[in-house]
């Protein structure tokens, strides 16, 4: 009797992964689209693009001089 406990339950338990599996890959994709979004608005703002351009050139100046390049 127990074992055929043990066979539902766990057939109960793959068939509700199975449905956990899907939601984990719609959020997935929700949060990579949200994701791609943001970085296509972030990368065609011309202000935050120097912004992020200047914190770039900084740390490559930062490493440069580290090493004595200049």
């Amino acid at each position: 009797m127990s074992d055929l406990v043990t066979t539902t339950v766990r057939r109960a338990r793959r068939r509700l992964d199975r449905g956990a599996v899907s939601a984990e890959y719609a959020l997935l994709t929700v949060g990579t689209i949200t994701f791609g979004g943001l970085l296509l608005k972030i990368l065609t703002d011309a202000q935050v693009r120097d912004q992020i351009l200047a914190i770039i050139m900084a740390i490559i100046k930062l490493v440069l001089s580290h090493f004595g390049a200049l």
